[in-house]
């Protein structure tokens, strides 16, 4: 039974189900993963919480995130 998210481009669909067939291989059992396809921006917020946000908001995160916008701006190390 394959997993593969059908609004993948079928490009990352393939990778998906060779690397399930993989981890199937070893005798692996897994939960579905679900992958989404981000804008810098949204990654950039996203990598400001440290991840998926599981509290509540700190002033901290927007200046993470304002600092992560710059270096992409400026073409410094990206995420």
């Amino acid at each position: 039974m394959t997993l593969a998210n059908p609004s993948l481009p079928r490009y990352l669909r393939v990778e998906q189900e060779r690397i399930e067939k993989i981890a199937r291989s070893y005798g692996l059992d897994f939960f579905p993963v679900i992958f989404e396809m981000l804008s810098y921006d949204q990654m950039n917020e996203i990598a400001a919480y440290g991840g998926f946000p599981n509290r509540y908001p700190h002033w901290r995160f927007g200046m993470e995130y304002e600092r992560l916008s710059k270096s992409y701006d400026k073409a410094l190390p990206r995420i």
